[in-house]
């Protein structure tokens, strides 16, 4: 019997990306076991059109209909100034419609909760490419855990095209997490995430 040995011919940079993927599909199926019984194929390919684009004050609003559900994603732009530039940052958040109301309560049905958790996060991927940033901050003030839980998964999506990732500070309002731009310079990375901080607080 001839023994045939495996070679792993893949480059550091390749296996790294394998890496981070492998992680990101444990970290979702860990999330979101826990409330919903989810399909990560359909996570990752649910895309859905945004029915409209509209804003609200300084917020931009895109709604969506996911199997008949309506939920709006959230988009808040603002500016860090110093004294050699700017850096421009979004907050952001999604919330379901109910009655014609906006709520941020988590009442997903567990049949259509990976479409709609899908539609969301790559619904956010694709409107991201339309806006300069350097960081974005997920945060939750009700529904906390819940909230985060999926927020963190959204930020794990993200990860690999960012600096840094600060899951989970505490504010006095609730929770957020914070993604730094890989352009942000690690002079001023500290003094943006101290900013960053003290505006959602």
């Amino acid at each position: 019997m001839k023994i045939i040995e495996l070679v792993d011919d893949r480059t550091p940079e390749e296996k790294l990306q394998d890496e981070k993927e492998a992680k990101t599909k444990q970290t979702l199926q860990e999330v979101l076991r826990q409330d919903y019984v989810m399909d990560l194929n359909e996570i990752f390919d649910t895309h859905i059109p945004i029915n409209k684009w509209y804003y609200r004050g300084t917020t931009l609003v895109g709604q969506l209909n996911v199997d008949g559900e309506l939920f709006n994603i959230l988009f808040e732009p603002g500016r860090y100034r110093f004294d050699q530039g700017q850096y421009m940052f979004i907050n952001v958040a999604f919330e379901k419609i109910v009655n014609g109301e906006s709520t941020r309560e988590l009442q997903f049905n567990s049949r259509k909760a990976s479409s709609i958790v899908g539609a969301i996060v790559n619904a956010l991927i694709d409107k991201l490419k339309d806006f300069q940033h350097d960081a974005i901050i997920f945060g939750a003030s009700d529904n906390i855990e819940k909230r985060m839980r999926i927020y963190n998964t959204i930020a794990n999506r993200f990860a690999k095209t960012f600096r840094f990732v600060i899951r989970d500070v505490k504010t006095n309002d609730g929770i957020i997490t914070i993604l730094i731009g890989k352009n942000v310079s690690q002079e001023h990375a500290s003094d943006f995430i101290e900013y960053l901080k003290t505006r959602n607080k």
